[in-house]
């Protein structure tokens, strides 16, 4: 076995990982990762009421905050880089405004979204026995601070303002009515003012996705939620290709825009160790971003296939009370760990990473890894990103921003820093002619080819002595990473855009190391 995978990791060529498969099926096993952002300011001042129950399902529950500096996503056609709306349509033209309010930084962008998905779904979308697209009957309401006659769901007759703060955004059947938190420091209003506009634009085609279902009489109470968020998700991801490739006359969308679409879903992802089949579950940041990446590379008819055909779902539970307490994470450096068997994070981690590529190209590689806590590194650096160094024998990383990323987003930022080095050490071992963007996109691949072998260890060598393994939450921790490390425009770097390096990241995930060559 160690001969044919070195045999096919000889073989790489210069030729960048392709996108993610559709599906490939995974047994799900949980795993909750979300930081909560600051909370929104309801009209009366005080913080959601977590008691209140209006009947309508939260759409999107606060999730992580990613104030990193994530990526652009490129789809399978030129992305164009203008962006921003082609008409001009006010607010108040396309929603119904309620409450306290003043003019948002979104509110031009969502405005004309608003426009574009009901032009869009118009002319792509049929119910299997031919009814087109008939238009929200109950429209859309943005409300505010003030509002008191926001629609309920289900139980509840109204919801108020402070429950909608939790909901962020939510899809009422009854009234077919799209309803989103337009509050001064609401989430949605929060994204866009840190990261762009298209983050509640790409909220809105989510929510047309739940609309969407209701014509397809999926929203009975026989599917799972999860499955129902990931054909929204992929509806969304859907619209967002369609305008990133100028298929819009309304609007266009760059690679800027897609990043943030990327952030935001990071932002509504389930806390880890959630069961995603739970009621209610949503999926983790790796499973909201991959329906999405679906929808852009392949369309409506395909987001419409999802409840039937199911993409595969990644472990989001804790295996271990330990794990749970513990969040996902282990200790940095054992010094608050009275365990005598602790290991520092960067051991164990290149320890494993140590075994795992020694065992896929048939000999040591013969790294180890070590915190610089000054910047300093060696004579004969190569500089991997800015936080990581290849030195003879060593892959070196700078501890003060790592422990930093460490503590706010988790810990496997340390995983993918130092899998870095190691995967460029074995790609320079086998001497790769990938260059450039092409080496950038194979290492994310090879990278998650390494996750692929710690989660559960699924597909894992017989060889292998390590029992490193994933925990909830830890590639979500990886995208964020990923985020921060790529190219914010169109890849012009030569690291990648974010939604490129996602893409590749996931096949290596999903497929393992043959996906990769």
């Amino acid at each position: 076995m160690i001969v044919r995978i070195r045999a096919s990791l000889l073989a790489l060529v210069a030729v960048s990982c392709a996108p993610a498969p559709i599906a490939v099926v995974r047994e799900a096993i949980p795993t909750p990762v979300t930081t909560v952002p600051t909370a929104p300011v309801s009209d009366d001042g005080s913080g959601p009421d977590a008691d209140a129950d209006t009947g309508a399902e939260p759409e999107f529950d606060a999730g992580t905050d990613t104030d990193g500096d994530p990526g652009s996503p490129p789809p399978p056609e030129e992305v164009t880089s203008a962006s921003g709306p082609l008409i001009e349509v006010s607010m108040d033209e396309v929603f119904d405004l309620r409450g306290r309010r003043q003019e948002r930084s979104y509110d031009a962008l969502l405005a004309a979204a608003a426009v574009d998905v009901e032009a869009w779904l118009s002319e792509a979308f049929a119910t299997p026995d031919g009814r087109a697209w008939d238009g929200l009957r109950g429209g859309r309401i943005a409300a505010g601070p003030g509002a008191d006659d926001i629609p309920g769901c289900g139980n509840g007759a109204t919801t108020s303002y402070k429950d909608l703060t939790q909901f962020v955004a939510f899809y009422c059947p009854i009234g077919d009515v799209v309803v989103l938190d337009d509050g001064p420091n609401g989430l949605l209003e929060q994204l866009s003012r840190d990261h762009g506009p298209s983050a509640a634009a790409v909220v809105l085609a989510h929510e047309y996705g739940h609309a969407l279902q209701d014509r397809l009489e999926l929203l009975d109470g026989r599917i799972p939620t999860i499955l129902l968020e990931q054909q929204a998700d992929c509806v969304a991801g859907a619209w967002t290709g369609r305008a990133a490739r100028d298929g819009s006359t309304v609007l266009r969308l760059d690679q800027g825009d897609v990043r943030t679409a990327l952030i935001a879903i990071l932002n509504v992802r389930d806390p880890a160790g959630v069961d995603q089949f739970d009621e209610g579950g949503h999926g983790s940041g790796f499973d909201r971003i991959g329906a999405f990446q679906v929808g852009f590379e392949s369309g409506l008819d395909t987001c419409l296939t999802l409840i039937d055909q199911p993409l595969d779902l990644m472990p989001n539970q804790f295996l271990s009370v330990d794990d749970m307490l513990r969040g996902g994470n282990a200790p940095y450096n054992c010094a608050l760990d009275p365990n005598p068997e602790c290991s520092p994070s960067w051991e164990f981690l290149g320890s494993d990473l140590e075994e795992f590529w020694s065992i896929v190209i048939g000999e040591p590689v013969g790294l180890t890894a070590r915190p610089s806590f000054d910047g300093t590194t060696c004579s004969e650096a190569r500089r991997i990103v800015d936080q990581v160094t290849l030195c003879p024998g060593e892959v070196v990383f700078d501890q003060p921003p790592v422990l930093a990323a460490y503590e706010r987003v988790g810990d496997f930022v340390l995983g993918y820093l130092l899998g870095l080095g190691w995967v460029e050490e074995v790609l320079t071992r086998i001497g790769s002619p990938a260059t450039g963007l092409d080496r950038a996109l194979l290492t994310d691949c090879l990278i998650g080819a390494w996750v692929d072998d710690i989660t559960l260890g699924l597909d894992r060598a017989s060889e292998r002595a390590s029992t490193v393994a994933t925990s909830p939450g830890d590639l979500d921790e990886a995208l964020e990473m990923i985020i921060r490390l790529s190219d914010s425009s169109d890849g012009d770097a030569g690291n990648g855009t974010a939604f490129d390096k996602i893409a590749a990241f996931r096949t290596g995930v999903l497929g393992g190391l043959s996906a990769c060559v």
